[in-house]
């Protein structure tokens, strides 16, 4: 990786054999600007990030260059480990963010010119780096400021230029591998590139198939337990539940695993419900040498393990022995996957022509992404206790002994039950395709000398087109087909014939397969292929996302300073997008069981822009002043829905002597919404109850609160026994386009005696009116957190106001729609330096990059009495110090490479409501680790090259360091205990590479 401050300028591989006219041989176009320039060193800080140096540290994906990059390190950044969750871009998209401002304010563009956003799913917004093959790449250019000025929307956090190989000598062939040392995980990748070079012009070819093996959380002990990591305060002694499994002898005294647990069934109980209290829950688990007795209750195949007193908070000591024995350890969870299957096949193409007056140029993209997750997740319909699968395994249903209480059944000497949750362990699998096409013609020349004012002024005019074509299968759980008690509406119902069989009846009359959930077999999730056709199905959705972009350009120079010429350049730009999503047809009726629901988002914005730029030398070759220029750029634009409006940005590059140099920058962009933010369909989703800030009310000390919760009608005990509620995320109908100040100030020491440069560069961003979801907790903070209740955020809050139900004044429904909130702030300070040395027996060179960030704050309501602004700076996930470095050796044909990556400590130690000390499973003075240490990466290789091919072989993470362990309820999401929200730590361990190219 290369430094900020050093010269960009045209690669050898890109000059012309007939040299351009004088006026503007060797200038070239760079990031962050629309001026070609003979040789530039420019005001705004870049990282320039080769595709060799790349391949050195045996990166053969784009994404995982860009994200590893340190101005994006720092943040949590999009990739495929998100499969569990539901992102923007659909499941397998890799995004980047810059700054951690998101990567729907990261602008990416190819060649300098945009890409369309692909991917599934209504919220698609950002490019997806998938369909950007590495192999095609020369170098990418990170520019760190705002450049909205320049480049339009969305370019709030900074750009990144991917710069692609213009010509193609001879043939080449690439063979590359990247395989862990433990399985799973590993990639492997094929390209070749061929060109065609004629008098006047020249073509290139090249293809590229990429595949990235599954990577299962049973391949990486930290992956495979999620252990809770508690902690006695005094001793330091562990203290997790352990475990006490006969079935898993193997596991005794081991700390339990808590990942998704099933071969279950929770028979609730009414001890405690008649008196208006919470449900006491009758654990049965497998246990294949359990024979029912008759009169007990009890079925064969299933054994009574314990009670849970949900009053008490569940994990009280005096219950804990049925928690100790349930398999939360079961096989099939180390089956899911961390990071998917994924394949890719890219196709490339770019053509130049001399023509008269100028040169004719294209390229052409198709990019096919398959992304195949697996997954596992808990399947629990309710079953009411007179329902003939309850009277199969346990006898007839009673009268129930509180009146008005639905009927009860004796599922154990002494222990009547309402209803029984079944507990089983079922494929939560999602198929993804995208075909992405991209496209770009354009016609380039000069004006000529005899032009007049324009004389030897160069003009661009262009058009370019992109579609993504995207699909994806879900496996989901068909309501209709599903007898549940808890979800009213079902379209099917059991029932007894004459001969004492349970049958199944759809609403129509005709039969159906019966499921019966609390058979053992089927509980262990062993259905039969009629079974499994009848309560899963092919929930298929499509998503379809067009960008039409015309662009025309003139750039030159309007006249001559004593310092030097002035140079302008002026463009129009007209860009048009729309997305079509259509989910599945379960998912738009709202009938699959346990996953959101969510309709047809469609929409089209349409936008005209004018564009203008000024460099203007001030003043050159004086004492203390070798080199001042200024510059400056404006932006007006033109949306369909949003009106018109104008950006602008300023710079100033002082280079005071050979050592020195002084760069400045202040500009203003803006960010137009998405079009998902204004146009999603409703989409459902669950959030637990226990957000409800009214909750047992009367213990807290928060007088506001109390008088609110009270003044709603809720009493202060009030708790519930109601799982989740449903939260609803649309599009926003008033949202108004972002805007943002950035400003940057650096320092370039350039001693070219000792062939170093060092460049510090201060940035602070500040995004105004930001659009995001608010957030179940956040609206529920607002509405009761506040004195003048109710007001405008009570609105969007529903409970159930029933008094007749058993789930009285719970939480039912909070939409959470797409809002413009106050402001996101981000401050600090990036580091680049390089040093080279020539001895006599090779070339030293050694790189740096490092981001220190100082704040990254969020100001949700703007400054509302009640609430702060929260700074996550240093938390997990947004570590405050971040860097990369390349210490690299050539002799000869040989190069030697040492690489590192550096992530500082993070700790969520602030961000955690949760008292700590704490008392866990009734044990007081109790510690949960909620810090991820310092963590280090080292990686090796070496290269040799020869006239015709070349091979690299190395290892990354040299010393198999393991991600950072984090405890349960550490205000990070983990899976094992791996923090899967800290992107900057390795889950792959231990990596081996091997890159082979050859040239014919």
């Amino acid at each position: 990786m290369t430094g900020a401050s050093a010269f960009a300028q045209a690669d050898e591989e890109d000059e012309e054999e007939t040299p351009p006219p004088a006026a503007v041989q060797d200038r070239v176009v760079v990031t962050g600007s629309l001026l070609r320039r003979d040789e530039f060193t420019s005001s705004s800080p870049i990282q320039v990030i080769t595709a060799e140096a790349a391949t050195l540290e045996g990166l053969i994906d784009t994404a995982e260059i860009l994200q590893g990059a340190s101005v994006a390190a720092g943040s949590t950044q999009i990739n495929t480990q998100f499969g569990g969750f539901v992102i923007e871009g659909g499941v397998g998209v890799n995004t980047v963010s810059l700054r951690g401002l998101g990567s729907q304010r990261t602008l990416v563009v190819f060649n300098g010119r945009r890409l369309g956003p692909a991917g599934t799913q209504g919220q698609v917004g950002a490019v997806d780096l998938n369909v950007i093959p590495q192999s095609v790449v020369q170098r990418y250019e990170i520019l760190k400021d705002g450049a909205s000025s320049i480049y339009g929307s969305d370019a709030l956090a900074g750009v990144i230029n991917v710069i692609t190989r213009r010509s193609i000598d001879r043939p080449e062939l690439t063979v590359r591998g990247s395989v862990p040392f433990e399985s799973g995980g590993a990639n492997y990748s094929i390209d070749g590139a061929y060109g065609f070079n004629f008098d006047r012009g020249n073509i290139t070819l090249s293809a590229s198939y990429e595949r990235f093996e599954r990577l299962r959380r049973g391949d990486r002990d930290f992956l495979a337990c999620g252990k809770d990591y508690m902690f006695d305060a005094t001793t330091g002694e562990r203290v997790d539940i352990t475990a006490l499994t006969p079935n898993a002898p193997g596991d005794i005294g081991n700390p339990i695993c808590f990942n998704p647990f099933g071969n279950t069934f929770d028979a609730f109980g009414i001890n405690l419900r008649g008196a208006g209290a919470a449900l006491s829950s009758h654990y049965f688990v497998f246990d294949p040498d359990a024979a029912g007795k008759p009169g007990s209750g009890f079925i064969d195949g299933m054994r009574l393990i314990g009670n849970d007193n949900a009053q008490l908070g569940r994990w009280v000591v005096a219950d804990l022995t049925g928690y100790r024995e349930m398999e939360w350890n079961d096989p099939r969870t180390r089956e899911a996957d961390i990071l998917p299957e994924v394949t890719r096949f890219s196709l490339y193409s770019t053509a130049s022509f001399d023509v008269a007056g100028g040169e004719l140029y294209g390229e052409l993209l198709y990019n096919r992404r398959e992304t195949k997750s697996r997954g596992i997740r808990q399947f629990f319909p309710r079953v009411m206790a007179d329902h003939p699968f309850v009277e199969n395994a346990f006898g007839p249903a009673m009268g129930n002994p509180f009146a008005g209480r639905p009927p009860v059944v004796q599922v154990a000497p002494g222990i009547l039950v309402e209803e029984i949750d079944p507990i089983i362990l079922v494929p939560s699998n999602q198929d993804t395709t995208v075909d992405y096409y991209y496209g770009v013609a354009g016609f380039t020349g000069d004006f000529g000398s005899d032009a007049g004012l324009l004389a030897n002024w160069t003009y661009d005019v262009n058009v370019s087109y992109s579609r993504s074509d995207g699909s994806y299968d879900v496996t989901a759980i068909n309501r209709n087909n599903v007898d549940d008690a808890a979800r009213p509406g079902n379209q099917i119902s059991h029932s007894f014939d004459a001969g004492g069989n349970i049958i199944c009846t759809r609403a129509d009359g005709s039969s159906c397969p019966v499921v019966n959930y609390l058979d053992p077999r089927v509980l262990r999730g062993d259905l039969t292929d009629e079974e499994f056709n009848f309560v899963f199905s092919s929930d298929k959705g499509t998503t379809i996302f067009e960008q039409t972009m015309v662009n025309a350009l003139i750039t030159g120079d309007v006249f001559e300073l004593p310092a030097g010429p002035v140079g302008a350049a002026f463009g129009v730009q007209y860009r048009e997008v729309s997305i079509d999503d259509t989910p599945g047809p379960l998912s738009i009726s709202g009938t699959s069981w346990g996953r959101a629901s969510a309709g047809r988002t469609a929409g089209t914005d349409r936008v005209w822009e004018a564009v203008a730029e000024v460099e203007v030398p001030i003043i050159r070759g004086v004492q203390l002043i070798e080199d001042l220029t200024f510059s400056g750029s404006i932006r007006y634009f033109d949306y369909q829905a949003f009106g018109s409006d104008y950006v602008y940005k300023l710079g100033a590059n002082w280079q005071v002597n050979p050592l020195i140099r002084l760069r400045g920058t202040y500009g203003t962009s803006f960010r137009a919404p998405a079009l998902f933010e204004r146009f999603l369909a409703d989409q459902t989703g669950f959030t637990a109850q226990s957000v409800d800030p009214c909750r047992n009310w009367g213990l807290s000390t928060n007088q506001t609160l109390r008088d609110n919760c009270a003044a709603d009608g809720i009493p202060d005990d009030f708790n519930t026994s109601a799982p989740t509620f449903t939260t609803v995320r649309g599009g926003g109908s008033a949202l108004t386009p972002e805007t943002s100040d950035a400003m940057t100030f650096g320092f370039v020491f350039t001693p070219t005696e000792l062939n170093l440069s060092v460049a510090l560069d201060y940035f602070e961003i500040e995004v105004n009116d930001q659009i995001t979801v608010l957030g179940a907790s956040n609206i529920l903070a607002a509405c009761y957190g506040r004195p003048n209740f109710p007001n405008a955020f009570c609105d969007l809050i529903e409970r159930n106001r029933d008094p007749a139900s058993s789930t009285f004044l719970t939480l039912t429904r909070i939409q959470d729609d797409y809002v413009n909130i106050n402001s996101q702030r981000t401050s600090g300070i990036d580091v680049t330096a390089r040093y080279e040395h020539e001895f006599s027996f090779g070339r030293l060179v050694a790189d740096f990059a490092g981001t220190w960030t100082f704040t990254d704050e969020t100001d949700v309501f703007g400054g509302l009495d009640g609430f702060e602004t929260n700074d996550f700076n240093g938390t997990i996930g947004d570590p405050d110090f971040v860097a990369n470095s390349t210490l690299q050796f050539n002799r000869g044909d040989w190069t030697f490479s040492w690489f590192s990556r550096y992530v500082q400590r993070a700790s969520n130690e602030d961000i955690v409501t949760a008292a700590n000390p704490f008392t866990y499973l009734g044990r007081p003075n109790t510690l949960r680790k909620r810090h991820a240490e310092t963590t280090i990466y080292h990686g090796a290789s070496v290269r040799y090259q020869a006239s015709d091919w070349q091979i690299i072989a190395g290892i990354n993470n040299l010393f198999d360091e393991a991600p950072p362990a984090i405890s349960s309820g550490a205000g990070s999401s983990r899976v094992g205990t791996a923090p899967i929200f800290g992107t900057q730590y390795d889950l792959r361990g231990r990596t081996g590479f091997v890159n082979v190219s050859r040239r014919f």
